[in-house]
């Protein structure tokens, strides 16, 4: 019985010193992420028609107020009807003043989406001076159209064969009238046209421009299966499929990155919808991404 009660007590001694080292361990590690997220302001720039809708990135925006009060949280949504090049002046623009005001006074995390995240490379591209003037730290791309979207050329050509192609009647009605400030937008998107504007940003860069770019950027990939994918996404998920392969219903994963600019940071099972919008059904899940884009890049050891 003294040998039964001493091998017990030695096995229950051990569990409570490795419960004890998890527990530690995990705080350590709460503790430090906190202290990370507390450590820098966070600008967040939308895609398109995000300046019509302006549900994407409220909840991140949200975590951030709850979770790091004197962190400030800027969401930017750049205007749907200009091209890539506007925008991206615009933001360079914008996060100047947003410095020069004070509004961001700690060092920066840029997070953009879609044609946002496009935007703001290009930004990036062209003036990589920013990086240290307003002293980014890191700038996250989620499912970023680096080189554009079938969806574009079959609705830029679809608009040009309504409005443009049957008569001065159709110009003149209020679907073309309404839609055509947004085709500058969706004509940057068409394939072409998106590879050439990065293409051509990018044989501009200098090795040590490019080389601090690559320290500063990662991307989110994501690719969606049809069970996963949202209602509205489905139809564009097919013609995407049979025109560029795997896609998150909006954009090809193989546009979410631009080849030899930055590093994936990891690959999301999500619809193009998914991981940005507030969402009633899923009132949380940008927060949880959130988290998770600042987790991944502690343990990539980019902060």
């Amino acid at each position: 019985m003294i040998q039964i009660r001493s091998t017990t007590i030695r096995f229950f001694s051990f569990v409570l010193i490795f419960f004890s080292l998890g527990v530690s361990q995990e705080s350590r590690a709460v503790s430090s992420f906190s202290r990370i997220q507390e450590s820098y302001d966070y600008v967040f720039v939308d895609g398109i028609l995000g300046d019509i809708v302006k549900k994407n990135f409220n909840e991140m925006a949200h975590e951030v107020e709850l979770s790091s009060p004197d962190s400030q949280a800027i969401i930017l949504r750049p205007s749907t009807k200009n091209n890539l090049a506007e925008n991206a002046k615009l933001l360079g623009l914008s996060l100047r003043f947003l410095q020069f005001s004070g509004s961001l006074q700690k060092p920066l995390v840029i997070m953009a989406h879609s044609r946002g995240a496009a935007e703001i490379l290009l930004t990036i591209m062209k003036q990589p001076s920013l990086i240290d003037q307003l002293k980014i730290k890191q700038i996250v791309l989620v499912q970023g159209a680096f080189a554009g979207t079938p969806l574009a050329e079959v609705t830029f050509s679809q608009w040009q064969r309504i409005c443009l192609t049957k008569g001065l009647e159709f110009r003149s009605n209020i679907f073309c009238q309404y839609t055509k400030p947004f085709m500058k937008s969706v004509s940057d998107l068409k394939p072409l046209q998106t590879r050439k504007i990065f293409s051509d940003a990018k044989s501009k860069l200098s090795e040590t421009s490019l080389a601090k770019i690559n320290k500063t950027v990662s991307f989110v990939t994501s690719e969606s299966s049809f069970w996963k994918t949202h209602k509205a996404l489905i139809p564009g998920k097919i013609y995407i499929n049979m025109k560029a392969g795997k896609n998150d219903g909006v954009i090809p994963s193989a546009s979410h990155y631009l080849p030899g600019v930055g590093t994936r940071l990891f690959h999301a099972s999500s619809d193009h919808l998914s991981l940005i919008e507030q969402n009633k059904y899923s009132p949380k899940v940008g927060a949880s991404f959130f988290d998770r884009v600042l987790e991944a890049l502690l343990m990539r050891g980019r902060f």
